[in-house]
């Protein structure tokens, strides 16, 4: 089953479950709450200015770490309700690459979308948007406008166990608002989405600092989490509200029906996180699947942007990395059984615990296909997979350095000291006399990091052994050692 279709299932079967028209008569404390919010019915059109931060925990320094500070943000956003939802943008990265970016997009409510303007070092194509990431920003939009989702509620039952808990349905989607025990005013908002690595993860919103502006209530300080840890966090400086009658009732949840749509608003913190990143992901990332040949039985595979590197055996295959999510895994596998139909992966070494080069280990892990691992980051991705429901992956773990001599070649594994991530591997082939880098040196790409230049270098000469040649997981091909030196010495 490939993860689009995982996700559209997921969907399916929250949407089933759902009664079409079995609203539970509220309680007269839930009355009251609703009464204390406003009547979100009589808002035509919203406006607010932004200034916040991002933070990743795919991005940690160590694994299972505090999120890394990655880009600070200004946003002034408007919503006609009914219509268009307009955002400007001005994105201040500060990982990986230090730049500044603006951009403006449009949304509308029956799931189109445009983009203006360059948002990243990877941008986007300016145009219509990627249903993904339309799917994602419609989501953050809903619960960052608590009132106006609560105004949707059906089903709310309040869950016995969690005082000031009530469970509801609004837009498809199943949600848990906790209440402040004191102002009876919404303290959180959460629901589970579909994270790559560990599947089933609880999101959820943080309010404070509640401000009545014509007779609403709207939270002016908001942090968004994943699994408890904050991805997020914004302070509302100016907010505006537009009494009326809006011309337009769309049906928000129309849009649901397209699985890219869905997947995006199922894994709308996966997505928000590449855009705060400067590199957003929107597309289908599983293809393409490409070849590049740069040593005699070695390969680069070229997806858009996050590459694996491909170890050919006299019977078998190694395997370095699994970026992104499963379905790029599955299409790799699949690339691989077409071009090497008698040859089985024999095993995959992941280099590091960024999610954006592991999140597709399951399907190995599925596959029964042995990985290794620095062993800092093997409790890691042991409580990812059990988390995912594989409990009996083959899973090691080295330390300093290691050698795997698996069918004909040798392969040695070294830790590379770097401000990058803690417990980065280098692979390093003695045949070849080439050592591939992840991430802090990249052959062939634009962007560039000094420090991480600069980490590379010094762990290429430090190891002592002779490299000839260095290949990386993003850009394309292969540098000289002489090449190496002259780009980052220059």
């Amino acid at each position: 089953m490939n993860y689009i279709t995982q996700n559209l299932i997921i969907f399916i079967l929250v949407l089933l479950s759902t009664p079409a028209s079995s609203q539970a008569t509220p309680t007269p404390e839930l009355e009251r709450i609703f009464s204390n919010l406003g009547s979100a019915g009589n808002i035509k059109r919203l406006e607010w200015q932004v200034a916040g931060d991002h933070f990743d925990p795919a991005q940690s320094v160590s694994a299972n770490g505090r999120g890394r500070h990655t880009s600070s943000y200004k946003l002034i956003a408007s919503w006609n309700i009914g219509e268009e939802i307009s955002y400007q943008w001005d994105l201040n990265t500060h990982y990986p690459f230090p730049s500044n970016y603006q951009y403006s997009e449009t949304l509308q409510p029956e799931g189109t979308g445009t983009c203006t303007g360059s948002d990243g070092y990877r941008p986007s194509a300016t145009g219509a948007m990627v249903p993904a990431r339309i799917g994602s920003r419609m989501k953050f939009l809903w619960m960052g406008t608590p009132t106006l989702l609560l105004s949707k509620a059906e089903n709310v039952v309040p869950i016995d166990e969690s005082p000031n808990s009530y469970q509801l349905d609004a837009l498809d989607t199943s949600w848990i608002v906790q209440l402040d025990p004191n102002t009876k005013l919404p303290a959180a908002l959460s629901t589970t989405e579909v994270d790559p690595l560990f599947g089933t993860v609880q999101t959820s919103v943080e309010y404070s600092s509640w401000q009545t502006i014509n007779g609403l209530m709207v939270p002016a300080r908001l942090e968004y989490r994943v699994a408890g840890k904050l991805i997020r966090r914004e302070l509302r400086n100016s907010i505006h509200v537009e009494l009326g009658h809006p011309e337009k009732h769309p049906d928000y949840t129309q849009a649901l029906s397209a699985p890219r749509y869905a997947l995006g608003w199922n894994q709308a913190h996966w997505f928000i996180s590449r855009i705060a990143l400067a590199s957003p992901r929107d597309s289908d990332q599983s293809q393409p699947v490409e070849f590049l040949q740069v040593a005699e039985g070695i390969f680069q595979i070229h997806g858009n942007s996050h590459h694996n590197l491909l170890i050919e055996l006299n019977d078998g295959l190694v395997i370095v990395d699994a970026p992104m999510y499963p379905a790029r895994s599955e299409a790799v596998l699949q690339a691989l059984a077409l071009r090497w139909p008698t040859k089985p992966l024999k095993h995959l070494i992941l280099t590091h615990h960024h999610y954006d080069h592991s999140g597709g280990l399951a399907t190995y892990a599925t596959a029964g296909v042995p990985i290794t691992m620095h062993s800092s980051n093997r409790q890691f991705f042991l409580d990812a997979l059990v988390q995912q429901g594989i409990a009996d992956a083959s899973v090691e773990g080295v330390n300093r350095s290691a050698q795997l001599t698996i069918s004909n070649r040798v392969i040695n594994l070294y830790e590379i000291p770097t401000a990058h991530a803690d417990g980065m591997l280098g692979v390093y082939l003695p045949d070849s006399k080439l050592l591939l880098l992840a991430d802090i040196y990249s052959p062939g790409q634009a962007a560039t990091n000094a420090l991480w230049d600069h980490e590379a270098l010094s762990a290429i000469r430090f190891l002592n052994v002779p490299i000839e040649q260095v290949v990386g997981v993003h850009g394309s091909g292969i540098h000289s050692l002489s090449q190496v030196e002259a780009a980052i010495t220059k």
